[in-house]
């Protein structure tokens, strides 16, 4: 056998070992893709306080804007109800917080 193919041969024996190894290892997620993931706004303030150089930054504080209109219009649209709710329940419910 040349030399070259016994590199070859060498070379397609070590492949599988090194696939496996790596498939093997488990792949830790960026700060960004936890941000992501999570989709909150103390997540997307947590990745801006942490890596203030990202070139995610941007996109972190419009999903921070974004969620927070969101929960303004949630809460916009929820608050007559409770209040609603609670004005029925008479002062119980104001006694228990709720």
């Amino acid at each position: 056998m040349t030399f070259l193919g016994r590199v070859a041969r060498l070379a397609l024996s070590i492949l599988p070992v090194a696939s496996v190894a790596s498939a093997g290892q488990p792949v830790m997620p960026s700060d960004w893709d936890i941000a992501q993931r999570t989709d909150s706004v103390a997540a997307y303030s947590r990745f801006i306080l942490e890596h203030p150089d990202s070139p995610h930054v941007e996109e972190a504080q419009s999903r921070i804007e974004a969620l927070g209109q969101l929960e303004a219009s949630i809460t916009a649209r929820v608050a007559p109800a409770v209040d609603a709710g609670l004005q029925s329940a008479g002062s119980n419910a104001r006694l228990m917080n709720i």
